[in-house]
């Protein structure tokens, strides 16, 4: 229990437990039995403006000077994010040789995007099946987005007569445009999953 205060003396707003070497402030609140140890922590009375003050200090670790002088260290910046992975899974119908969007994906400057997509492709009629995956990147500037190298295929698995079925990207500046190409006077239902990895040396939102 914590003795009554003296008459005549003005009590504390608040007090702020103090590491002596650091002044690092540990806590605050009221402490009427001290600290454990007086040899490396103090208990420092605030008045009214000191703890306003301090209520009204930004973020960070708080030091105070054995003078009541407030030094607030902030926080360090977050860490900037120059990855991450957009996942696709998505499913279309096809009727004719037309490209039918399936993904679009809104590019920003000094970003690059590796691609890595797997279909699946089944005609609905017949049940000719097609699986494959193919890999592309592209680089977006300023003013314009553009493919780096060639498609790549990494697996082919077609039945005949789904050779010309395909993947296909195309640059809308600013968007990359994942699409499907089926076949004409043929209805073909895709599973289009796979995901797009981005990078950007100088930050996401750069």
């Amino acid at each position: 229990m914590s003795e009554p205060p003296i008459e005549g003396v003005v009590p504390p707003a608040q007090q702020a437990q103090v590491e002596i070497t650091s002044r690092l402030v540990l806590a605050t609140g009221f402490f009427p039995n001290g600290v454990a140890d007086p040899e490396t922590h103090e208990i420092m009375d605030l008045d009214e403006a000191a703890w306003v003050a301090f209520q009204q200090a930004p973020p960070g670790q708080k030091y105070l000077a054995e003078d009541g002088t407030l030094t607030v260290v902030p926080p360090p910046p977050p860490p900037i994010r120059k990855a991450a992975v957009v996942v696709v899974d998505q499913e279309v119908r096809t009727t004719d040789d037309v490209p039918v969007e399936a993904f679009r994906f809104t590019t920003k400057p000094k970003h690059v995007y590796r691609a890595t997509f797997s279909m699946t492709a089944i005609d609905a009629v017949n049940g000719t099946t097609k699986d494959n995956e193919v890999r592309m990147t592209f680089k977006a500037t300023a003013s314009a987005l553009a493919q780096v190298g060639a498609t790549a295929v990494l697996y082919n698995a077609p039945d005949t007569g789904s050779g010309a079925w395909a993947v296909q990207a195309s640059a809308q500046f600013p968007d990359l445009v994942i699409s499907v190409k089926g076949a004409l006077g043929r209805t073909i239902d895709w599973l289009l999953t796979g995901g797009v990895g981005v990078y950007a040396p100088e930050g996401l939102e750069a």
